[in-house]
């Protein structure tokens, strides 16, 4: 179980179908991609996608996408990357996150939860992988490993101020860390690669082409449940504030923003 606190709040993890140790003492108990909600919790649907890892490489390869199977095998054979992976990453957590919190940065998002990262690192559940050429980390992937199945967390690539030809180049090594991922975890006894997500609406130019990209590689969509059960009072709290939170962005959300008018002053 993967503990870490968020809000004040003292949260236990436990993925697909692992049960909480007797006796935890957590405020919320979060049980991730269940197969159906579950009783006296609060569910959230989650649509995602799952590659099977019941093949050796070469199979696992065959089931991409022609566009991305030919990417992936030039990344193989011409471009010479490396493939570095920890799974007792601790000493790497904070290169990852400077790599990560860089992009996220940029882009407008959260940085990396490193209360997360440390919770998972300590339940011995962190997996960081890297394509690497000639020392330059080209792309990285944090997931939660489970003896099951591997469930992608973070994925980061170095996209930004580069030329044209480089992205190219790191868009291959994006794609060649999957594929290079996924038969690790198939090496270890893993069957299932999840991707973390897909987005159910594709409001954005941006969300469609994320999905456009998972599903070049050819896996099958399933959908789950994320439970959150309050244990203590706190977590009662923590939920119901959660709740409101929500509904107030959703409500938010809803709400068509004036237009300004032309040469109007933007609000203070």
């Amino acid at each position: 179980m993967i503990e870490f606190r968020s809000r004040g709040a003292l949260y236990g993890e436990c993925w697909y179908e692992e049960t909480a140790p007797a006796g935890c003492a957590v405020d919320v108990l979060a049980l991730r991609q269940r197969a159906a909600p579950v009783s006296g919790a609060r569910a959230r649907p989650f649509l995602t996608l799952i590659n099977d890892l019941d093949c050796d490489e070469d199979a696992l390869l065959a089931r991409f996408g022609g566009n991305c199977r030919d990417k992936v095998k030039r990344a193989q054979r011409r471009d010479g990357l490396e493939l570095v992976i920890s799974n007792e990453p601790r000493e790497r957590l904070a290169e990852f996150r400077a790599y990560y919190d860089a992009f996220a940065a940029q882009r407008g998002l959260r940085p990396a939860n490193a209360e997360w990262l440390l919770g998972a690192c300590a339940a011995g559940q962190l997996v960081l992988a890297s394509a690497v050429l000639r020392g330059d980390v080209l792309a990285w992937h944090a997931y939660v490993a489970t003896p099951g199945t591997a469930w992608l967390q973070h994925t980061v690539a170095k996209f930004r101020d580069v030329a044209a030809e480089q992205r190219q180049l790191v868009a291959r090594a994006n794609r060649w860390l999957h594929w290079r991922s996924m038969a690790w975890f198939r090496e270890r006894g893993l069957e299932r690669y999840d991707w973390g997500g897909l987005f159910e609406r594709e409001d954005s130019a941006e969300q469609a082409g994320i999905n456009r990209f998972k599903r070049e590689f050819g896996g099958r969509e399933v959908r789950a449940y994320d439970c959150y059960v309050p244990v203590t009072f706190k977590g009662r709290l923590r939920l119901g504030l959660n709740r409101l939170g929500d509904g107030l962005r959703a409500v938010s959300a809803r709400v068509p923003r004036p237009r300004r008018r032309e040469g109007a002053a933007a609000p203070a």
